[in-house]
């Protein structure tokens, strides 16, 4: 009876682990994400195959985003701007997306948005 009470201990203990790191880091505001990031690629999973990207990211710290892509058909460039939020700790953009910052350090961020995990690296171009 012992031994089993004490596999549901680590059984809970790892689901709570994993759920507090898959609910994010919650952040106070946007210059806690501010800065020129570079979205390296995204996975439907965090630890699952990762599709390549390359699109710009720029959070300003005045709550602006400004993401650009290259079109793949017409190899143009293209930016949308737009403002964001943070609500409840998350990126809040005003089509209703919720980014989730998973991991956050000075070069690299995790975030977890509608379509999956999105993994961005600082812009050595800043």
């Amino acid at each position: 009876m012992r031994r089993q009470s004490r596999i549901n201990i680590i059984i809970a203990s790892s689901l709570a682990a994993s759920m507090t790191y898959a609910e994010g880091i919650a952040i106070q505001g946007p210059a806690d994400v501010a800065g020129n990031w570079v979205l390296e690629s995204t996975a439907i999973y965090l630890t699952g195959k990762r599709a390549p990207e390359g699109s710009k990211w720029v959070f300003g710290a005045d709550g602006n985003l400004a993401r650009t892509s290259v079109y793949k058909f017409s190899e143009s460039e293209g930016t949308i701007e737009e403002k964001f939020e943070v609500k409840d700790g998350k990126i809040v953009t005003p089509n209703g997306d919720t980014f989730a910052v998973i991991e956050k350090n000075p070069d690299t961020m995790t975030l977890k948005g509608p379509f999956g995990y999105y993994f961005l690296k600082k812009n050595e171009e800043e």
